[in-house]
């Protein structure tokens, strides 16, 4: 269900101001709200008079065989987090650096789905890159000026308490940071709690 834009002469825009999308199988079911410019599709800019209650339809672009994080796909499940189960990916179409897609990583849960807030996922590129055998996540953003962020995310166990019992859970921490700008290229390793440069 999409709630788009709405100029002043009525025509309505391709991005939406909320977008729900209901997902259901035999086993699950759940909602997400999509607020603000999520583009639904490049197909909604030749329907620039929608009316309440208008329904359109159009063929899935599935991700390529190659893909982790679709480049046309509005939409995608995958085990990004390598914890076995498929999480849900939602693309920003065309909202990151150099026109590069951006996406929101959805944990799904029974009946609900939980957007994942913590590094790496907080912001994820198409250029994002996942190594499941090591269990790693490298991920590339460029700043202003040319600057180049890769950051190297490994996904680590730490013991902590639940209730009256130790427990062990898993957290991506970043292990490497290479920065490439008008200064030259710095790398920083992880020792311990800090980031060091490496000379």
């Amino acid at each position: 269900m999409w709630l788009p834009y709405v100029a002043q002469d009525g025509t309505t825009g391709e991005t939406g101001i909320t977008t729900l999308l209901h997902f259901k199988n035999a086993d699950n079911e759940f909602s997400i709200n999509l607020e603000a410019k999520h583009i639904i599709d490049t197909l909604c800019y030749h329907y620039p008079n929608l009316k309440d209650g208008d329904v359109l339809y159009w063929d899935y672009a599935q991700k390529g065989s190659n893909e982790v994080l679709p480049n046309y796909a509005p939409f995608s499940f995958y085990d990004v987090d390598f914890d076995g189960e498929e999480e849900l990916l939602i693309t920003d179409y065309q909202s990151g650096s150099y026109s590069n897609n951006t996406y929101k990583v959805y944990k799904i849960h029974e009946y609900y789905a939980e957007l994942m807030t913590g590094e790496p996922f907080d912001y994820l590129e198409t250029s994002a890159k996942f190594d499941s055998i090591n269990k790693r996540i490298i991920t590339t953003s460029t700043g202003g000026q040319g600057s180049i962020y890769i950051y190297t995310y490994q996904l680590k166990e730490y013991e902590t308490m639940y209730g009256d019992r130790p427990t062990t859970i898993s957290k991506f921490e970043l292990v490497k940071a290479d920065i490439i700008d008008d200064k030259g290229h710095r790398v920083y390793l992880r020792k311990g709690d800090k980031l060091e440069l490496e000379d």
